[in-house]
């Protein structure tokens, strides 16, 4: 059993704040498609509650959190990334039996 999941906050990037809303959704589509890549899906996104920051991503690193390590420091992700200044939870999960 190891780290599975990374719930990463972050501010909205400048590339992001730079498109219109519907401009948005595509840019997060773009995101996850980049993620597959990796072995890394993003769960969902959203605005997260009682944090300094505005945004929240939810990724599942499938079989190794090292698919979400290679992922994010990828100079390919760094072109579009919809957030800045990110920091993440990394999340295992338990199995009660």
């Amino acid at each position: 059993m190891g780290y599975r999941y990374a719930i990463t906050y972050g501010k909205p990037s400048e590339y992001l704040m730079g498109l219109k809303p519907e401009e948005r959704a595509k840019a997060f589509e773009k995101h996850k498609e980049k993620a597959a890549k990796y072995g890394v899906k993003v769960l969902f996104y959203g605005h997260p509650w009682g944090t300094s920051e505005s945004i929240v991503v939810v990724y599942d690193s499938g079989e190794s959190i090292d698919n979400y390590s290679k992922f994010v420091s990828s100079p390919e992700t760094y072109e579009d990334i919809p957030y800045t200044e990110g920091r993440t939870n990394l999340v295992i999960e338990l199995m009660w039996t």
